[in-house]
């Protein structure tokens, strides 16, 4: 809908590189996809005063995908003492499951957890496959049982010192049993890589509130010993989470709800004038953020016609999210400031 002008043509971006463009109404454009992975697309209409608008992203993937997460911080690897809960955060090693010390001080228990962020997984993506690989720092034959289970969660949280930081995590109903032949100092083969864990990561994702970007935690248990580098030690050789799945796009439309068919929000991207009309003219509350949560700015919009400076609310170009509420309903827009 074009509230000032008529639409002149459509552009069309994959990964934000523009793939061609249609000046005839219904504006489509024919693209083959290239090969497997994950796509993200967008639509700019351009009107005949060249006010222009963005589409919402639309997230594709094809095939197989595989991605290889990296521990993200110091304190995504972790090791917690069983029997006093205490954590360690920065242990130049993680042992697996049976912390070793020289006699006379006493082996102690510990669990070990690792957190793996902003997983680009989507909700119900099918696992084929998935899998942690560890890179051994130390030469260890005798024998271990290792139970492997993930963190029953929508989006890990963050380890912290605070006492039993591990062991109050509620596990996933899936677990799978480990039982690692010896390792050699330095390796990072089928010996340090863990059993299939597709069970585990696949009752993640089906929960109704994963969504990709999350964060997912993986809770190590049992007897034996395998010591792995940290990535306090080396961040190069700190344990790795490989996943294979496919996913296919629900074959749906989603609807406005009433509420956001109340507003017209244009142009967009807009450098000095945002209009925001209101159907019904109902007094709405307009908050602004950053994208990093920061509040810009608030303000009440009690006319069915509102025109928002930019200039005058010191936004500086960027994106930003405009929340309007009236009661309890709430609607979230982006726009880019340019």
């Amino acid at each position: 809908m074009d509230n000032n002008g008529a639409v002149q043509n459509v552009k069309f971006f994959v990964n934000d590189v523009q793939i061609g463009q249609d000046s005839t109404f219904p504006y489509n454009l024919n693209w083959t996809i290239p090969g497997n992975g994950e796509y993200v697309i967008t639509a700019w209409a351009i009107d005949n005063e060249g006010w222009h608008n963005i589409s919402d992203d639309v997230k594709i993937f094809t095939g197989e995908v595989d991605i290889t997460a990296q521990l993200a911080t110091n304190d995504d690897d972790v090791e917690e003492t069983k029997d006093n809960g205490d954590m360690d955060l920065t242990s130049s090693d993680l042992e697996l499951c049976i912390e070793e010390w020289v006699w006379p001080i006493p082996n102690e228990e510990q669990w070990v957890a690792l957190r793996y962020s902003n997983l680009n997984v989507p909700q119900s993506a099918s696992i084929s496959n998935a899998y942690i690989q560890f890179t051994s720092n130390e030469n260890q034959s005798d024998l271990a049982a290792i139970a492997v289970y993930g963190e029953n969660i929508d989006d890990a949280s963050t380890f912290t010192g605070s006492n039993y930081n591990v062991s109050f995590r509620s596990r996933t109903s899936a677990a799978v049993n480990w039982n690692p032949s010896a390792w050699i100092a330095d390796a990072s083969g089928a010996a340090e890589q863990t059993p299939d864990i597709t069970s585990i990561v696949q009752e993640i994702v089906n929960r109704p509130g994963w969504q990709s970007g999350n964060a997912m935690a993986f809770i190590f248990d049992g007897s034996g010993t395998r010591s792995a580098y940290s990535r306090d030690d080396d961040i190069s050789k700190s344990a790795t989470l490989h996943i294979t799945f496919q996913y296919h796009s629900p074959s749906m439309t989603i609807e406005k709800s009433p509420f956001e068919k109340d507003f017209t929000i244009y142009p967009n991207p807009v450098s000095d004038i945002l209009h925001i009309n209101i159907k019904t003219a109902k007094a709405t509350d307009l908050e602004i953020y950053s994208m990093n949560g920061q509040l810009i700015n608030r303000q009440k919009l009690t006319q069915s016609e509102n025109q928002i400076k930019t200039d005058s609310l010191g936004l500086s170009k960027g994106i930003y999210l405009l929340h309007l509420s009236r009661n309890n309903n709430r609607f979230i827009h982006k726009i880019i400031i340019q």
